[in-house]
């Protein structure tokens, strides 16, 4: 069972005056005691909204929401990457094709106005070059999760398929921010210029 809190409607808006659509503005709870945050904000995490309505027959029509989810609009995390997939090293020839790819993710509040050397990416324990550093969004310091930045690094060349994670970490940041991307056999060229009858070159 989660703590739960009762909150007044602060405001209703009818939106269009046809449809019977209406937005409701609520105040976010600050009952430390009923949801346990010693810092007297709700605590992050996921909840279910329940919002009950007394109609002029005083008849009460309640609703649901679930999974309605408090995050922290200033924490830095990762919005979207790519390519989520890039090739392993290559055989042809009797020689190893070194694929190295570029790989790009776009994060939120990241730290900005920073330098190449101020970011670093490792994959696992080795270090991965930084190729870029953009902030594509600039806000300003009271903006909930506004500012965006993409980092884009020269995936390493491996051997082993597999889903491997990427750290990326900043000066101000609590905590390196991670994605997965996965490593996968590329085309066997070998088998493929023998059916054509050509060579690799």
């Amino acid at each position: 069972a989660y703590p739960c809190t009762v909150q007044h409607v602060t405001r209703i808006a009818d939106l269009d005056g046809q449809s019977g659509l209406a937005q409701l503005t609520v105040l976010a709870p600050t009952t430390p005691a009923a949801l346990g945050d010693v810092d007297g904000q709700i605590a992050l995490g996921e909840y279910t909204l329940r919002i009950a309505l007394v109609d002029s027959s005083l008849t009460i029509k309640a609703m649901a929401i679930d999974n309605f989810v408090v995050y922290d609009g200033f924490s830095p995390k990762v919005v979207s990457y790519g390519p989520e997939v890039v090739p392993t090293v290559a055989s042809a020839g009797g020689r190893l094709l070194q694929l190295q790819s570029r790989v790009s993710a776009t994060m939120a509040n990241f730290p900005q106005d920073l330098s190449l050397s101020s970011v670093v990416a490792t994959l696992g324990a080795d270090n991965v070059r930084v190729l870029q550093v953009t902030d594509l969004v600039k806000c300003s310091a009271v903006a909930i999760d506004c500012n965006r930045t993409r980092v884009t690094l020269l995936a390493p060349a491996l051997a082993s398929p597999g889903d491997k994670t990427f750290s990326v970490s900043a000066p101000g940041m609590s905590a390196p921010l991670t994605f997965a991307i996965t490593f996968e056999p590329p085309c066997d060229f070998q088998a493929l210029c023998t059916a054509k009858s050509q060579l690799v070159n």
